[in-house]
């Protein structure tokens, strides 16, 4: 995951607990710092990426556009996770080639519940 917030960070490791599948998550401040810990030797990619659209250290899309340029991410599924709403965004994020969205929620339950969703349709 790579969001500024460490809120963010501490909210979904929360929710990804609550969920029926076993999943290790890294957190991230800055696009920057994933990326280093990405291409290094020996570090297998993720099945899934998560990307707060607003980072303040450097654009989301930005992030977004050069974590989709690394050869060892292609089988990975990057999802936007961002606060916006998907109706304002949805061509914009349609554009950025991501696997999808994911709304930030109000609560771990609610967001707990999104990640279950999430896990299931890509891991039937």
């Amino acid at each position: 995951m790579i969001d500024d917030d460490t809120d963010e960070h501490e909210l979904f490791g929360m929710a990804i607990a609550d969920t029926t599948h076993e999943v290790s998550c890294r957190y991230f401040h800055w696009c920057e710092q994933a990326i280093h810990f990405l291409t290094q030797r020996g570090v297998t990619a993720p099945d899934f990426i998560f990307v707060d659209l607003l980072l303040a250290h450097a654009s989301g899309q930005d992030c977004l556009t050069n974590l989709l340029k690394l050869p060892a991410l292609q089988a990975a599924k990057i999802y936007v996770y961002s606060g916006m709403q998907q109706d304002e965004s949805e061509k914009y994020i349609k554009s950025l080639q991501v696997a999808g969205f994911l709304q930030k929620q109000p609560s771990v339950k609610l967001l707990s519940e999104a990640l279950q969703a999430l896990f299931e349709k890509a891991n039937p």
